[in-house]
This record gives C-alpha cells, structure tokens and sequence, in this order.
C-alpha cells in the first residue's frame, strides 16, 4: 500500500526585474535621479515585455511555519 504525502502550502514570493535605458536632460546626477523617477511615476515612459531582464522566486516558508528560506533566480538569456 502506498502512503499518500500530505500536501502542504507555502508562501512565495516572486521579483520580477525589467530595464529600460532613458535619456534625461539635467543639471546634475542626482537631479537626472530624480527627473527619471518623476517621468515613471507620471508614466511618461512604460517598462514593455521586451524590457524584461529576469524573475526570483523566493521561498518564504511553509504557511504556519517560519522555519528557512529557498532562493531560485531566473535570468532572460
């Protein structure tokens, strides 16, 4: 007789990262950090699919547990 595991559920989290150069006039760096944010936060520019540069799954633990953690990174090729 087979002994059927106990399926359980865990908590993942998952990062996705996207890249886009921009081309900012400004007086100095950090004001060309700050018109950049600015012009996303406003949408001036949109991150596409084509922007994509990877993914993280992040294992946060069994749901009631708090015991370790497992990392697994996927990167665009």
């Amino acid at each position: 007789m087979l002994r059927e595991e106990a399926v359980k559920q865990y908590t993942v989290l998952v990062t996705e990262t996207s890249q886009k150069r921009i081309k900012v006039n400004a007086l100095s760096e950090k004001d060309a950090r700050t018109r950049a944010d600015d012009a996303w936060r406003n949408a001036e520019f949109l991150l596409k699919p084509e922007d994509f540069q990877g993914v993280e799954f992040h294992v946060l633990g069994e749901i009631g547990d708090s015991e370790g953690t497992a990392d697994v990174a996927v990167s665009k090729e």
